[in-house]
């Protein structure tokens, strides 16, 4: 009886962790975050690292490296296979976990930052919307993440005057 106890803990406990941990991938990403961006060498080794990683959170991250990679080579048709891989991963994390706010954030600074020509900023205000009810409903547990969100939206032209004042707000609540 006690041992059956103790397994229902353990795996209850377990199954608790696996749902809130945060993958692997995104923590050195996320505290070297703009490091990380103004360095090619370092953009190409976490797009190498992320690679095989299916984690919608990782690819996220790593669709916006490729979207930043676009911005680095000079040769038009890899700029755009850059961009285009970028659009795939991005999208492709946000169908497989519509909740994810990192990677919501992601796609929001891609197609905030993305040519218009390219046609890629359709979701720019529901991505907006969407970061803004997670950031003021508090569903992270992780007060690391919603000051990195924040920070990241506030870094944008995308966010309205009023959207950039309850930033503010939810700054210094999460600080």
């Amino acid at each position: 009886m006690i041992k059956k106890r103790f397994l229902l803990l353990l795996l209850t406990s377990a199954l608790g962790y696996c749902a809130t941990a945060q993958p692997a991938c995104t923590a050195s990403l996320r505290n070297n975050f703009i490091t990380v961006l103004q360095n090619r060498t370092l953009i190409l080794t976490h797009i190498e690292k992320l690679k095989t990683d299916t984690h919608p959170t990782c690819m996220a991250y790593r669709g916006l490296l490729r979207a930043q990679m676009s911005k680095e080579v000079n040769w038009p048709p890899d700029k755009y296979s850059y961009f285009e891989k970028s659009k795939l991963d991005i999208d492709s994390a946000i169908k497989a976990d519509p909740a994810n706010a990192e990677a919501r954030l992601m796609r929001l600074l891609v197609q905030a930052n993305a040519p218009k020509f390219l046609g890629y900023h359709n979701n720019i205000d529901e991505d907006t919307n969407k970061l803004m009810s997670h950031l003021r409903e508090g569903t992270s547990s992780n007060k690391d993440i919603m000051l990195f969100i924040i920070n990241r939206l506030l870094e944008t032209n995308s966010v309205t005057q009023t959207h950039g004042k309850e930033l503010q707000k939810l700054k210094q609540k999460f600080s």
